[in-house]
């Protein structure tokens, strides 16, 4: 039961840490007076072992003091570590709990606006524009009808042009030299006579024989 209002509230992890650290520094430079107390001690003891033991004892009871209060120090040192190392650490969960749940909520507000059904919706849509796409693109590849043109009447005037060809061609070859063959050319060219000419050849030679003996 709170008697005197309300508790203050907690300071922030960042504020403890800073101050559990500067406290640990105090103990630290605290027993580092001590120890070199208690080396001065020990030297006076020494020093005073033989001729003032009075003094000697107490320089050791000085040292036995420091030394007890060097282990006090130590372990609230050790506290205070601990209690740092342990507020580091739930430092560092928190902050990593705000960001996970920072990030479960970012992506709960993504999820509102995206459904499984949309995204089916979408992923259907998105496959009907390849279909059409495939479907414009095989109809582009595809060659002209033939029904624009017969096949027998394109046949007909090809054989046209190549009767236009050839006697085009036959026009355009050189003419029968007029001058006459050699003789050597001549019989080889004149063809076998037959058993009549060469008949009608001997009876006009007689005839000749004949007139030419009458004169």
């Amino acid at each position: 039961m709170k008697l005197f209002g309300k508790a203050k509230k907690a300071p922030p992890p960042s504020e403890s840490i800073e101050k559990l650290r500067k406290t640990v520094e105090m103990l630290e430079k605290r027993e580092a007076y001590l120890e070199k107390r208690i080396e001065q001690e020990v030297s006076v003891a020494r020093a005073n072992s033989t001729t003032n033991k009075k003094k000697a004892m107490m320089a050791l009871r000085r040292k036995k003091l420091m030394e007890s209060q060097i282990d006090k120090l130590s372990g609230a040192r050790l506290n205070l570590e601990t209690q740092m190392m342990y507020l580091e650490g739930a430092t560092v969960d928190k902050a990593t709990f705000d960001a996970m749940r920072g990030a479960a909520s970012a992506l709960q507000g993504i999820q509102k606006d995206i459904s499984v059904d949309q995204v089916d919706r979408a992923m259907d849509d998105i496959q009907e524009s390849f279909d059409v796409q495939r479907e414009l693109g095989d109809a582009l590849s595809q060659g002209f009808s033939s029904d624009l043109y017969d096949e027998d009447e394109l046949e007909n005037e090809l054989r046209e042009l190549e009767m236009e060809t050839s006697s085009a061609t036959a026009l355009a070859m050189p003419s029968v030299p007029s001058t006459a063959l050699p003789a050597s050319a001549t019989a080889t060219a004149t063809p076998t006579k037959t058993a009549k000419q060469l008949q009608e050849e001997r009876e006009l030679a007689e005839l000749e024989s004949s007139f030419s003996m009458a004169f």
